[in-house]
C-alpha cells in the first residue's frame, strides 16, 4: 500500500513574495479558523442559554415572612451568622450537569417591603432550600415566626408606561473595587450615653422611610445573593499585591489610605463571601409619586455605608429609571420594564454586574431592627416570645407502663381514617397574612388612623 502525497503546491509558496505567503497562510487556507471558532463559541452560549432556561423553569420557589419578636436584643451578628450558614449549599455542578442539563447555582433574596407604611421583611429561597432557611432563622431568633406568603409583586405593572400606576429604581454597585469593604456594622458603635444607645443601628434611616409611606405606596428593597466558589481569593491576593509598593523596604512609607486599603483587603479576604446585587422599586399611583421623600431618601440610606479610602454604594447608571436627551420618555420605559422584569424574576444575571459582599456587609445591609434603638411602630412582630412546657408536666407517656418500651420508629404505622393527616404546607395569600399581623400588632401598640393596606398586590 502506498500513500502519495502531493505538497509542490505548498512548495511553491516558499518561492513567493512575503506579502503573498503571509495573505495565503492566514487568509487562504487558514482564514476560516477564526470565524469556525466564533460560530461554535455562540452556538455553545446559546446552548448553555438554552437548556439553563429549561431547567430554571422546572425550579420552584417560595415566599417566607419572617417576624421577630418585640424587644429584640440580637445584633447584626446574629445574621451575619445565618449568611455563614447558607453558605452550605454551594455546589460546582460537574460537566454533564452543567453542559447537558443546564444545572447553575440558584441564589436567595432578601427583602425588606414598606406597603402603605406597613414593613415586612421577607426570604425568597428554592423550595429545596426552605428547610436550610428555617434552620438558619430558628438557630438565631428562636422565637422568630416564618409563614409562606403569596408574591408581593404579584398583579403589579410590568409594561410602563401605565395609565395609572409609576415606579421609580435602581440598581446598586460599588463604588471602588469590590475587593474593599463598604462601612460595616460594627463602625456604627459610639460610645457615648447608655449601654443600649451605644450601636447606631444602620438600618433606622429604612424602618423610618419605609414607615412614613402614606396609602397607596410602597417601596421594594432586595439583596440577591449567590454562593460562590473561592476562586475570588486569588483576585483579592492580586489586588492587594498591586497595593504593595515595589521594592517592599519601603512599606513603611506607604500613604496612609494605602495602608487602610490593604489592611480593610486582607480583613474581607478572611470572611465567607458571596457574589451580591441590590434593587429598590418604589411603586406607586401617578398622583402620589414623592419621589423628593422616597427616592432622596434611600439613597441616604445607602450612601451611609461609604467610607472614602475604601469603598460605598452608587446607583448603577444603567439600571436608573432617569435619562436625558434624545427620545428620554422612550428610553426610560424601557429602562422601568428591565428593572421591574428582574425585580419579579429575582434575576442576578439581568441588569448590572454582581459583586463581591462578605457575611458582615451583607448583615450591615439586611438585618433585624434592635428595638432599643429603632422604634417602628408599624414593623411586623411575631405576637409573643415562645417558651417550652415544663419538664414535669404530665403526659400520656407518663401513664403507660413502666416495663413496656417502645420504638421510636413504628415501620407498621398506618393512619387511620379517623386520624388527623398533617397538612401540607401551602403559601398564605399576602393580604391576609399582612392583615392579621397587623391585627395582632393592634393588640401591642395602637396607631391611630391607620387601617390595614386594601391595594396589596396578591395572586
Amino acid at each position: 500500500m502506498q500513500i502519495e502525497l502531493f505538497i509542490d503546491e505548498y512548495a511553491q509558496i516558499i518561492n513567493l513574495p512575503i506579502g503573498e505567503i503571509v495573505y495565503r497562510i492566514f487568509f487562504w487556507y487558514f482564514g476560516w479558523l477564526p470565524i469556525a471558532i466564533v460560530f461554535l463559541y455562540g452556538a455553545l452560549q446559546l446552548w448553555i442559554d438554552y437548556i439553563e432556561n429549561k431547567w430554571y423553569a422546572k425550579q420552584k420557589f417560595v415566599l417566607l415572612a419572617i417576624d421577630v419578636p418585640r424587644n429584640n436584643e440580637q445584633s447584626p451578628k446574629a445574621v451575619e451568622n445565618l449568611f455563614s450558614y447558607l453558605m452550605g449549599i454551594h455546589k460546582n455542578p460537574n460537566l454533564i450537569e452543567q453542559y447537558w442539563e443546564g444545572q447553575f447555582q440558584l441564589g436567595f433574596s432578601f427583602e425588606i417591603v414598606g406597603i402603605d407604611g406597613y414593613v415586612q421583611f421577607l426570604i425568597r429561597t428554592p423550595n429545596n432550600f426552605r428547610s436550610n432557611i428555617e434552620t438558619a432563622v430558628y438557630s438565631q431568633y428562636p422565637d422568630a415566626e416564618i409563614t409562606e406568603v403569596s408574591d408581593y409583586t404579584t398583579g403589579t405593572p410590568s409594561i410602563f408606561p401605565d395609565p395609572e400606576f409609576d415606579i421609580w429604581g435602581a440598581e446598586y454597585t460599588f463604588v471602588g473595587p469590590e475587593q474593599l469593604p463598604i462601612k460595616c456594622y460594627r463602625e456604627f458603635e459610639h460610645n457615648y450615653g447608655a449601654p443600649e444607645t451605644v450601636y447606631k443601628d444602620s438600618m433606622a434611616n429604612l424602618m423610618d422611610l419605609l414607615s412614613s409611606l402614606r396609602p397607596g405606596e410602597q417601596c421594594w428593597f432586595q439583596l440577591l445573593i449567590n454562593p460562590i466558589d473561592n476562586s475570588w481569593v486569588k483576585k483579592t491576593d492580586e489586588f492587594m499585591a498591586g497595593l504593595i509598593p515595589k521594592p517592599p523596604e519601603t512599606l513603611m512609607n506607604m500613604p496612609p489610605h494605602k495602608k487602610e486599603q490593604l489592611e480593610a483587603a486582607a480583613i474581607k479576604k478572611s470572611k465567607i463571601c458571596f457574589k451580591a446585587k441590590s434593587r429598590v422599586i418604589y411603586f406607586t399611583k401617578k398622583e402620589l409619586m414623592n419621589k423628593p421623600k422616597v427616592v432622596n431618601g434611600f439613597n441616604g440610606y445607602m450612601r451611609q455605608f461609604a467610607q472614602n479610602n475604601l469603598n460605598g454604594f452608587m446607583p448603577y447608571k444603567r439600571s436608573i429609571t432617569k435619562t436625558d436627551y434624545f427620545l428620554a420618555e422612550y428610553r426610560v420605559n424601557i429602562k422601568k420594564n428591565n428593572l421591574m422584569s428582574a425585580f419579579k424574576s429575582r434575576s442576578s444575571y439581568r441588569g448590572g454586574p454582581t459583586y463581591l459582599m462578605s457575611v458582615e456587609e451583607l448583615a450591615t445591609l439586611w438585618h433585624f431592627p434592635i428595638d432599643a434603638v429603632i422604634k417602628a411602630p408599624l414593623l411586623q412582630r411575631a405576637a409573643a416570645k415562645k417558651i417550652e412546657a415544663p419538664m414535669t408536666l404530665p403526659s400520656i407517656d407518663s401513664f403507660r407502663d413502666n416495663n413496656q418500651v417502645e420504638s421510636i420508629f413504628d415501620k407498621d404505622h398506618v393512619i387511620e381514617e379517623n386520624e388527623v393527616k398533617p397538612k401540607e404546607r401551602s403559601p398564605r395569600d399576602f393580604v391576609d397574612f399582612l392583615e392579621e399581623e397587623i391585627s395582632k400588632g393592634d393588640e401591642r401598640i395602637k396607631v391611630s388612623n391607620n387601617e390595614p393596606p386594601t391595594n396589596l398586590p396578591f395572586v
